[in-house]
């Protein structure tokens, strides 16, 4: 039950990443999305996010860093209202 419970906070995250930013993001950041679905794949515990064991890891916390890198670089204003609301989720999130 948990682990279904886990597959389906992934997949509305995910959801919120690629469906809502995949356009904003796709020319700015490259696969940038890709990784950091990577991260929540791998960290996402249940109804949480396992914070400790991803501080044990440099490359994801480089992971963690381009990809918020990404979104610093962007600016919501020249974004439709969609795109605004994904960027502010994702850089949140991140």
């Amino acid at each position: 039950m948990m682990n279904m419970k886990r597959k389906i906070i992934a997949m509305l995250i995910s959801a919120v990443l690629l469906g809502f930013g995949s356009s904003l993001f796709a020319n700015a950041t490259g696969t940038v999305h890709d990784s950091y679905d990577a991260l929540l794949q791998k960290y996402v515990k249940g109804f949480g996010f396992d914070y400790a064991a991803l501080a044990k890891s440099d490359a994801d916390k480089k992971t963690l860093s381009t990809y918020v890198d990404a979104l610093e670089a962007l600016n919501p204003d020249d974004m439709n209202r969609s795109e605004a609301f994904a960027y502010w989720i994702n850089l949140y999130n991140a």
